[in-house]
């Protein structure tokens, strides 16, 4: 029992909200109503504490404390309520169209990492499952890691891992069948890229293939917009973002010195 009290007063220390809570509490343990205004004020840099956050404080505080008073674990909660939430709540729950018209890059994107894991991120099982899941789930961009597969197609891994793997073709399948299942706003496709040159022009002929039509192809005519398109435009569209290692870009850049001497070589 000692040692778990101890293990959690040592957690409570590192925690930043009890941090804060020890920097405005005058007394060891409480905070009153007048010195958690005092942190709004200094912390949040309001002039006075909103209505809806004073009816939570009201809601956690304790009685039998001098009235009004709260520890560093209502504090904690009272920090990570609703009402204290950095996003919107009129917002909550619906996109709206006249706000969905600057560039891509504008806007926070929900988003899947190692997506095709089912569990940990070391032994667990890959399942192209996990991409239709995530999807139907509303994500909105999710990964891909890219390596050589042993029959010269692509497969998807976790590196340096004892996690399994699964095709890229089943991947993309997947993918592709439910994208737009539960929202038609565009999808991407984080892709991380371990490929050899060979397998890289392989990944590129699969992701024609398997997204055909919804597959956005980058717009490469003179005086084209620099600027990323606004979702409103993309709608029902799959964009790529592709992360090439060093080293692989290296490799296409010795391939390519090769390939430019032996031209150089013929045409001599």
């Amino acid at each position: 029992v000692v040692a778990r009290a101890e293990r959690r007063s040592a957690a409570h220390a590192a925690n930043p909200a009890h941090a804060l809570f020890r920097r405005y509490a005058q007394y060891d343990g409480f905070m009153s109503r007048a010195e958690f205004e005092r942190f709004w004020r200094a912390e949040q840099g309001a002039d006075a504490v909103p209505a809806r956050v004073a009816a939570e404080f009201a809601a956690v505080a304790t009685r039998d404390t001098g009235g009004g008073c709260i520890d560093a674990e209502r504090f904690a909660r009272l920090l990570l309520a609703r009402s204290n939430d950095v996003f919107d709540a009129d917002h909550r729950g619906a996109l709206r169209e006249a706000e969905m018209h600057w560039p891509l890059s504008h806007y926070f994107i929900e988003s899947s990492h190692n997506t095709y894991l089912t569990g940990d991120q070391l032994t667990s099982a890959s399942s192209q499952e996990m991409y239709e899941r995530v999807l139907l789930m509303g994500c909105r961009c999710v990964e891909l890691d890219l390596h050589d597969g042993p029959d010269g197609r692509p497969e998807i891994k976790h590196g340096k891992t004892l996690t399994s793997r699964i095709k890229l073709d089943d991947a993309l399948r997947s993918i592709r069948r439910t994208a737009f299942v539960a929202s038609d706003w565009p999808l991407v496709l984080s892709l991380e890229v371990h490929c050899s040159v060979r397998q890289q022009a392989v990944l590129g002929r699969a992701l024609r293939e398997h997204l055909e039509g919804a597959l956005l192809l980058p717009d490469r005519t003179p005086g084209a917009a620099r600027e990323l398109p606004p979702p409103s435009a993309l709608r029902g569209k799959i964009i790529v973002k592709a992360k090439v290692p060093l080293e692989a870009a290296t490799q296409v850049a010795a391939e390519e010195a090769v390939a430019a001497a032996a031209g150089a070589a013929a045409d001599a």
